[in-house]
């Protein structure tokens, strides 16, 4: 910084520091005194000898360029201020309404009929489109011999054909609810989800609400036979689990505990299966599984539940049941070979009595615990 006072026929006085140009972008602060000011209180330095001894020509220009260099400002600011711009709020936006834009541009594009992932919209449509298959197969075998499903009526969605336009039957509303109850609880049961023979356990069940006078409409009957269903099966459970077929619970144990009390009550019949090597599977596990809902006529059915269902000691009744068809039909047995004993017990004979086995059965629930069965106490008569 120099600081120069001209001697020239101009008499003011001036301090200045040296600026850039105006086309200059430098950011350094330039002091400067306007010439007009002559009583500057800026203070002066003795000019130096070599400025005086220049000629008054060459003074006065040097003087002149000086005092156009500079231009007036003020201390400490700028020379070209900036204009002041209000700062760009940043808008933050909702997480709630972020997250719900995301997941539904997520399952626009994510999402088509080929996803196979386990929240895929289109992947739990195919796996209930299978479901109602299954289910359909089963609806259609329901009761077949039955009148009361054959009924058709407005709600009806008319012939089913096959893939070979072959007639298979006519869907009525009283199968529309069969097949919405199998549905429904597979779908609130997904460990288990839809077996193959829940509709033999349905079945019967439906009949008696649908066929009540008493009942208002269909869909009462349709209510009332899912609750009954659902308890039902809360109990039974264990038979149409296969991962329990194997263990005290489940399908299997229950075959035994049969096989176990032919032996204790007729070990003669006993031995002569097992020579027969008639494997208790073979037409046991229906009879238990299915309540032998498909052994008998449907009235003789629901006499038959009648008594499993007011058994105090839930369904114990029906083992007894069992060994007294066997002893009903033991004589024939005797006479049959492996291929023709097995063709009776997987088709048991209709013109049996079912009074016959029920009496029966109270008097071998008597004599096998040596204590009456609630049930049996009016009812034990010696087969």
């Amino acid at each position: 910084t120099s600081t120069s006072t001209s001697t020239s026929t101009c008499t003011s006085t001036s301090t200045s520091t040296p600026t850039p140009t105006s086309t200059s972008t430098s950011t350094s602060t330039t002091t400067t005194t306007p010439a007009s000011a002559s009583t500057s209180s800026a203070s002066t330095s003795p000019v130096p000898a070599t400025r005086a001894a220049l000629p008054s020509s060459v003074s006065t220009t040097l003087e002149s360029t000086a005092t156009k260099s500079a231009r007036p400002s003020s201390i400490g600011k700028p020379l070209f201020p900036a204009v002041p711009v209000a700062p760009t709020p940043v808008r933050k936006p909702s997480p709630a309404l972020g997250v719900k834009d995301m997941m539904q541009n997520h399952k626009a594009h994510a999402d088509h009929p080929l996803n196979t992932a386990h929240n895929s919209v289109w992947a739990q449509h195919h796996k209930d489109l299978a479901l109602f298959e299954d289910i359909d197969k089963d609806v259609a075998r329901t009761l077949p011999d039955l009148a009361f499903f054959k009924q058709a009526d407005d709600d009806s969605h008319g012939p089913v054909v096959d893939s070979n336009g072959d007639y298979v039957f006519v869907m009525t509303r009283h199968h529309e609810a069969i097949r919405r109850i199998l549905f429904l609880y597979a779908k609130l049961n997904p460990g288990l989800k839809y077996v193959q023979g829940m509709n033999e356990i349905l079945g019967p069940l439906y009949y008696v609400f649908a066929s009540d006078p008493k009942s208002l409409s269909t869909s009462d009957a349709e209510a009332d036979s899912f609750f009954c269903f659902t308890n039902l099966m809360s109990e039974i459970l264990d038979r149409f689990c296969s991962c329990l077929d194997r263990s005290e619970l489940g399908i299997m144990q229950t075959i035994r505990d049969v096989e176990q009390l032919l032996e204790r009550i007729d070990p003669v019949l006993f031995e002569h299966l097992n020579g027969l090597m008639i494997d208790p599977q073979y037409y046991m596990f229906r009879w238990l599984t299915l309540l032998l809902s498909q052994d008998f006529v449907l009235p003789d059915v629901i006499r038959l539940w009648d008594t499993f269902f007011a058994d105090a000691a839930r369904f114990r009744f029906c083992n007894y049941f069992c060994v007294s068809m066997l002893v009903e039909i033991r004589e024939l047995l005797f006479q049959c070979d492996f291929s023709e004993a097995l063709k009776i017990l997987q088709r048991y004979p209709a013109e049996i009595d079912l009074q016959k086995l029920l009496r029966r059965a109270f008097f071998l629930v008597e004599t096998d615990t040596q204590r009456p069965h609630p049930a049996a106490m009016q009812h034990v008569v010696p087969g």
